[in-house]
């Protein structure tokens, strides 16, 4: 059985609790949340100090805690901790991958996201807090097109509480601990796709990203819901053209080139904010790249 670690040094605090319990008496201990770093996968920590020079005086090792590693299929979806690695869940996916399209569209975002080695440390829960202030993720337009739901917990009072996706990037997660991710399974008549282009096949930032979920009427022509999100646009962790899906969602549009391919794009470029001094540069390829999404999307479906 592991034991909680605590290493004391000169300029530095190291702690490893096993339970929640010990991790709520380390935050009474110190008055001061800025003191606290929170560490799992640590595939992120040596880049944060040397490029952007932060220093933490008290370092906290999660991956003991049994909570922030529980992953499991549950009757409505998927529950994920927060620190279980990108390896583990790409070996579940892989294991139950024909049962679910969810599963199917997780595994192959997986086989691209990073190196083995990266993956075997780096934590879902990580993937999730580090990608929701930039502007790439492979697996979060996915999460978002779900609506999948983050469970934090509050260090001082204990309370838990669930938060929408679309909530976290304006969000203050001061004294919050990602518990765990909750991804929902989408119903047997919907479809789900994701893509990705990057400058390599393999272990490369995507410079586009993109999640669909789509829906019929019972006619199977008309468009009863289309969920869309897009990493590489914006500010933020992902674009989420809300506009576009109360457009696309209206009930009014066929599934249909037209329909799609213009009336779709055209409501697209009103919202994108993106020139040439956008983070990642390169506007011009990555509208071409969002659009043949859309049309890939489109072809896949062409009935």
């Amino acid at each position: 059985m592991i034991s909680h670690l605590a290493s004391l040094g000169t300029n530095i605090e190291f702690y490893r609790p096993v339970t929640l319990a010990h991790l709520f008496e380390l935050r009474q201990q110190y008055p001061h949340p800025n003191q606290l770093h929170f560490i799992a996968g640590n595939t992120g920590e040596i880049f944060d100090r040397i490029v952007h020079e932060h220093r933490y005086p008290i370092l906290i090792h999660l991956t003991q805690l049994p909570e922030l590693q529980v992953l499991e299929e549950q009757s409505q979806g998927l529950l994920i901790g927060s620190c279980v690695t990108l390896s583990r869940l790409r070996s579940y996916l892989k294991q139950a991958e024909e049962h679910q399209a969810l599963y199917k569209i997780l595994y192959e975002q997986l086989q691209f996201n990073a190196s083995r080695q990266v993956q075997n440390q780096a934590t879902v829960g990580g993937h999730v807090l580090n990608h929701s202030r930039k502007h790439t993720s492979d697996l979060l337009p996915i999460m978002y097109v779900c609506q999948s739901k983050l469970r934090f917990i509050y260090l001082l009072d204990k309370n838990e509480f669930d938060m929408e996706m679309k909530d976290l990037q304006t969000t203050d997660l001061t004294d919050l601990l990602l518990v765990s991710i909750f991804i929902p399974f989408g119903n047997v008549d919907e479809y789900l796709q994701s893509y990705k282009q990057a400058h390599r096949r393999k272990h490369d930032t995507g410079i586009v990203t993109c999640a669909f979920r789509l829906k019929f009427d019972a006619s199977g022509r008309r468009i009863e819901l289309l969920n869309m999100a897009f990493g590489g646009f914006g500010n933020g962790v992902i674009f989420v053209p809300e506009n576009t899906m109360k457009y696309a969602n209206s009930g009014r549009l066929e599934w249909t080139k037209n329909e799609i391919m213009e009336n779709v794009k055209d409501q697209l470029l009103s919202e994108i904010e993106l020139d040439q001094f956008s983070e990642g540069g390169q506007q011009e390829y990555r509208y071409v790249r969002l659009f043949g999404s859309i049309g890939n999307m489109h072809e896949s479906r062409w009935n």
